[in-house]
């Protein structure tokens, strides 16, 4: 018996871009730059999106939320290349990850920073394991460092 082909369905990645207004209440002095995240720095962010989400050992909705909203605004609209950047994410490691991440600008780490902090302050239970990942990723990445209000103020005003 003849065994008939299998298709698969290939999402292929490109680079993200979304155009953030950057308004100097927030501190970074700019106004509507574009911020770009090639494919690979784009599934990184999400890894530790992910990683930020799942600290605590329970992902709330509001977590869920916020991530979905960021993949919205980066023009992630479609679920299934939604999950081909998970599924990305998934296979790559932390030390590449934060590889990357440390490679960004540092407009790009602000942003990084700023969204991790969201994450774990949504659900207003900061828990002191998801704090310490993200001083750990901060402080391993080179982020700009900044309070959990800091980083919610920066990400409502973009």
């Amino acid at each position: 018996m003849k065994a008939s082909p299998v298709h698969f369905r290939t999402v292929q990645l490109h680079a993200f871009t979304v155009n953030i207004k950057f308004h100097s209440g927030a501190g970074w002095g700019k106004e509507d730059q574009d911020m770009t995240f090639s494919a690979d720095e784009f599934v990184a962010i999400m890894y530790v999106a992910k990683a930020m989400a799942m600290a605590d050992d329970k992902v709330e909705k509001a977590e869920l939320s916020v991530i979905v909203n960021e993949l919205r605004r980066f023009g992630v609209e479609d679920p299934g290349m939604a999950d081909n950047i998970f599924k990305k994410a998934d296979e790559m490691d932390a030390a590449t990850a934060l590889s990357l991440i440390s490679k960004m600008d540092d407009e790009q780490k602000t942003y990084v920073a700023a969204y991790l902090g969201s994450i774990m302050c949504i659900d207003q239970d900061i828990n002191e394991t998801e704090m310490a990942l993200w001083k750990m990723v901060c402080s391993m990445c080179g982020l700009p460092a900044m309070t959990a209000k800091q980083a919610l103020e920066i990400m409502a005003s973009l």
